[in-house]
C-alpha cells in the first residue's frame, strides 16, 4: 500500500519545525499502522526547504525506519535545489535517506 503526502500547499518555501513535524507525523502514523507499505512525500511546486524543515522530516524517519527508510520513504517531484538540500541534511548528520525518484526522460514524437 501507497500513502502520498502532498507537500505543496500554495508556499514554494517550506521552513520550520514545525511544517516538518506535522507531515513527519502523518507519514510515521501511517507508516506505523502499515509496516509494510511506503509514503510517498511529493514535493511538487516546492522550491525550497530550511535545513531546520529538512532535519525535523527526515531524521526522526532514518530514525524510526533506520536502512530500510529508503524501502518505505520515496519522494517524487523534488526541484533539483530542493534535493540537494534534502541530501545535504541527510549527509551531515549522517541519517538514512529516502528513495529520490529518478527523473523522467521526456520524450517527443
Amino acid at each position: 500500500m501507497t500513502h502520498v503526502l502532498k507537500l505543496f500547499s500554495g508556499n514554494e518555501f517550506l521552513g520550520g519545525r514545525h511544517v516538518a513535524f506535522v507531515i513527519r507525523t502523518q507519514a510515521c502514523k501511517f507508516l506505523e499502522e502499515h509496516p509494510q507499505s511506503k509514503v510517498v512525500l511529493d514535493f511538487q511546486g516546492v522550491r525550497g526547504v530550511s535545513h531546520s524543515f529538512s532535519d525535523e522530516l527526515l531524521s526522526p524517519l532514518s530514525d524510526m525506519l533506520g536502512a530500510q527508510a529508503p524501502d518505505h520513504v520515496e519522494i517524487v517531484n523534488c526541484d533539483e535545489m530542493v534535493e540537494k538540500d534534502l541530501k545535504s541534511v541527510a549527509r551531515l548528520h549522517n541519517l538514512h535517506t529516502p528513495l529520490f525518484e529518478e527523473p523522467k526522460e521526456l520524450c517527443f514524437s
